[in-house]
């Protein structure tokens, strides 16, 4: 089953609850951060005339590739985000439960607020050296993540960033940090901070 987005539409604001191929057409323009929710993605087509988007092996990219906006949440167990990406966009890989580990390029500056949202099964990721700031909810239930290496220049570490995050034990904090909110790391099983 297919669910092709077309006619007037120009923001895909309300949930859709397509299953397998998206196809977005060329008059979309906007896509809501938590419009993909409850659909069940294998890949993205898009519109070759779309001015705003496209897809590179499934994934969805702004036209230029330079923002990841959205990766299909049944696609793979294992994806390396291509150099050159600088943005992945809030809520990029939420609830992708299937999703291992994610290689992210040392070209990507910005991880949006709750990009690995819900990726329940998520065990490896590093994060590149040039991110200032883990935004709120980005780890927020990656319930198998075991450890992870912030970041030696990381200022802020957001809100539930890593709550619910059942399996990670440690977490090094950076000694040029500036700012932790409170419950950024919320009911770990077990956790150890340290000073890079």
């Amino acid at each position: 089953i297919s669910c092709s987005l077309v006619g007037s539409e120009m923001c895909i604001r309300d949930s859709c609850k397509t299953n397998g191929t998206l196809y977005i057409s060329k008059k979309v323009c906007a896509i809501s951060a938590i419009a993909l929710d409850k659909a069940n993605i294998t890949k993205f087509v898009v519109n070759n005339d779309n001015p705003s988007f496209k897809a590179i092996d499934g994934v969805l990219y702004t036209k230029n590739g330079t923002r990841l906006v959205r990766f299909p949440n049944n696609y793979s167990k294992s994806y390396t985000i291509p150099t050159g990406v600088k943005t992945i966009s809030q809520y990029a890989f939420r609830n992708s439960e299937q999703l291992e580990e994610v290689i992210i390029p040392d070209t990507v500056t910005k991880i949006g607020e709750g990009a690995f949202y819900g990726c329940s099964s998520l065990s490896k990721i590093s994060i590149p050296q040039k991110i200032r700031a883990i935004r709120p909810y980005t780890f927020f239930n990656c319930s198998s993540l075991k450890n992870i290496k912030l970041p030696s220049k990381l200022q802020i570490l957001g809100s539930c960033s890593f709550q619910d995050c059942k399996s990670l034990k440690t977490i090094n904090i950076p000694k040029n940090i500036e700012s932790i909110t409170s419950v950024s790391y919320t009911h770990l099983r077990a956790h150890e901070t340290a000073a890079n």
